[in-house]
């Protein structure tokens, strides 16, 4: 597919949102508003974004556009510093992040671990993860209706997991 030059402008903008932590890589709801529904509509029927809604473990929600795969082959993602200053999670904790990771690099779970995979973890390490902003709740609304529920990992996760080396 090609992309007209708004388009292009609205996949561009919400990959910059991907380097803002407090965003965790989603374009919101409110900011989506500036550009054109046809777009953006086109844009999620082609499969580069898709709508989101994050949870904080404070209840507080974000609503709003996030890149798929196929959306980050048009763009290069920002790459950023890793810092050292991270508290340690424990060790089946780490695991849990890394099974997070490589079970969000199946193209058949769309970028998310679900629900029901999380359920064989300990409820108290999936706890403990998303309290200490390593992993958050999101919900992804697909075209013919259906919802997802499931968990990504937050840019800390990713910076500590890039320095432990096991990503």
């Amino acid at each position: 597919m090609t992309l007209t030059e708004r388009q292009m402008n609205i996949v561009q903008t919400v990959a910059d949102f991907d380097s803002i932590d407090r965003y965790q890589g989603t374009l919101p709801r409110k900011h989506a508003f500036m550009y054109d529904e046809k777009d953006i509509n086109e844009l999620v029927h082609s499969d580069i974004l898709q709508w989101v809604k994050l949870t904080f473990p404070c209840g507080k929600g974000v609503k709003g556009l996030r890149l798929t795969s196929t959306g980050r082959k048009f763009l290069e993602g920002p790459k950023r510093a890793c810092t050292s200053n991270e508290t340690l999670p424990t060790p089946s904790q780490l695991d849990l992040l890394c099974d997070i990771v490589y079970t969000c690099r199946i193209s058949l779970f769309r970028g998310i671990m679900p629900k029901s995979m999380i359920r064989q973890y300990a409820e108290n390490d999936v706890e403990e993860l998303y309290l200490g902003g390593f992993i958050l709740r999101i919900k992804i609304r697909l075209e013919d209706g259906e919802k997802l529920k499931g968990f990504i990992l937050t840019a800390k996760a990713n910076r500590l997991l890039k320095e432990l080396a096991l990503i």
